[in-house]
């Protein structure tokens, strides 16, 4: 587990949040950058279309990521339904909206613990 405190992150215009996003889109864009071209998104919301950024191939497909910085530091213990349906509308919306994304990162401040993994890599994409 992360020892940094996320609640300290200096807020970007006024929210953590925003510079939670911020920081997600830069590492998304230097691990992913030799991939294809970098397309931040604007706004947030709909407008962003459930991700923060994408890297689209030369081959037309997609990479995003999708940033959620959680009050209570992220997707540790018991993922309540409020945290579970923020990440199923980013995914839901992502895919309606960007029909060449093939693969969806959700950048968050911690790790999954097992319980919260089984749900996220099994029973999300059936949800």
């Amino acid at each position: 587990m992360s020892s940094f405190d996320w609640k300290k992150i200096i807020p970007l215009h006024g929210s953590q949040n925003l510079a939670f996003d911020a920081l997600c889109r830069q590492l998304f864009k230097k691990k992913f950058e030799s991939d294809g071209i970098y397309s931040p998104m604007g706004g947030e919301g709909d407008s962003q279309q459930g991700v923060e950024a994408v890297i689209i191939r030369p081959n037309k497909e997609e990479v995003g990521v999708q940033a959620k910085l959680f009050p209570d530091g992220g997707l540790v213990g018991k993922v309540n339904d409020s945290k579970k349906s923020q990440i199923r509308g980013s995914l839901k919306l992502s895919s309606e909206k960007r029909e060449n994304l093939k693969e969806w990162i959700l950048c968050i401040p911690n790790g999954l613990e097992e319980n919260v993994r089984t749900w996220f890599h099994g029973k999300l994409q059936s949800d």
